[in-house]
C-alpha cells in the first residue's frame, strides 16, 4: 500500500512512491511432529491448512497450495487487494506462455527479454534489474 509522505505525494503526483506490505497478523495452528514423521500427506494438510488460514484472516489477498513435483510445493496469489480495497484475480506470472527466438544471447539479455514479453502479454511492468554487484558480469558473459 502507498505509504508515501503526503507532501511529497502532492508534489509528485504520477510517481512511485514509497509502498509498504499491507495486512497484519494471522495464526494458524497445527500439530508439530518431529521431522523424520512429516508424511507426504502431512505436509500438504499443515500447507493446505496455513494457507486456508491465512485467506480467511481479513489479509490482503488470497493464495493457493501448487503441488509441483514431489516434495515440491509453491505458494501462489491469485488475488491482490487494489487500491479501492476490492478483491482483483490474478494470474501467476511465471504460468504465463512466452516465446523467445532461439539463438545464442547473454543470460542477462535473455532475462531482460523475458520481463519485456511478460510485460507486453500481462500489461504489467516485470522488470529485470540486474542481479546487483558480481553476479551481472557472470549474467553477461554466459551464453
Amino acid at each position: 500500500m502507498d505509504h508515501t509522505a503526503p507532501q511529497w505525494r502532492k508534489a509528485h503526483p504520477d510517481s512511485k512512491g514509497v509502498t509498504v506490505p499491507s495486512g497484519g497478523h494471522f495464526e494458524s495452528q497445527f500439530e508439530e511432529m518431529a521431522g523424520a514423521q512429516w508424511s507426504q500427506r502431512n505436509i500438504e494438510e499443515v500447507l493446505d491448512k496455513v494457507v486456508s488460514d491465512y485467506n480467511r484472516s481479513g489479509n490482503p489477498g488470497k493464495f493457493i497450495v501448487r503441488r509441483e513435483e514431489k516434495n515440491r510445493y509453491a505458494i501462489i496469489g491469485t488475488t491482490i487487494v487494489d487500491n479501492a480495497g476490492h478483491e482483483k484475480i490474478v494470474a501467476a506470472i511465471l504460468d504465463t506462455p512466452i516465446s523467445l527466438a532461439r539463438e545464442e544471447r547473454s543470460a542477462d539479455l535473455t532475462l531482460q527479454l523475458i520481463c519485456e514479453r511478460l510485460s507486453a502479454k500481462l500489461g504489467i511492468k516485470a522488470a529485470y534489474g540486474g542481479f546487483g554487484g558480481m553476479a551481472d558480469n557472470v549474467a553477461i558473459q554466459s551464453k
